[in-house]
């Protein structure tokens, strides 16, 4: 169990860099 948390946090850590990226593309784009 402990490797699918790992995995989880890494998918977690990855789906909010995306999120960062699309802010800041977002206020490139629109600013």
């Amino acid at each position: 169990m402990e490797d699918v948390n790992v995995a989880m946090l890494e998918a977690l850590r990855k789906i909010g860099g995306v999120r960062r990226n699309v802010k800041h593309l977002c206020r490139n784009i629109w600013f």
